[in-house]
């Protein structure tokens, strides 16, 4: 799919996956900087507004990002979700508290 895409496509790593592996270490004080900036979370295809409400849901990243840049990359994404039996989500400017903006074996526009 990558070769038909004008934008990129990603493998969404979450900022907080260095506070999984080691929480006393550097990078995981780094991407606690990171997660404050509302901007930088919304603007990352790993991260949402809010990483998850206690008990109530978890965030997963998507397997894959579509980053779109015209409708022609739009169309492909949905078609390799559709040929490949992925979830499609899709991330926009507003805020989604009930995880809809992402979801485990999906792919993101």
């Amino acid at each position: 799919m990558a070769k038909q895409l004008t934008g990129c496509l990603i493998k969404p790593v979450s900022t907080l996956k260095p506070c999984r592996e080691y929480a006393q270490g550097a990078q995981c004080a780094l991407a606690m900087l990171k997660v404050h900036n509302p901007f930088y979370l919304s603007a990352d295809p790993g991260n949402a507004q809010s990483q998850g409400w206690s008990d109530a849901w978890q965030y997963q990243n998507s397997v894959y990002a579509v980053e779109a840049e015209n409708t022609a990359d739009v169309a492909a994404a949905v078609d390799f979700a559709r040929n490949h039996h992925l979830r499609l989500v899709i991330k926009g400017t507003g805020h989604d508290y009930l995880g809809r903006s992402n979801a485990a074996n999906s792919l993101l526009i």
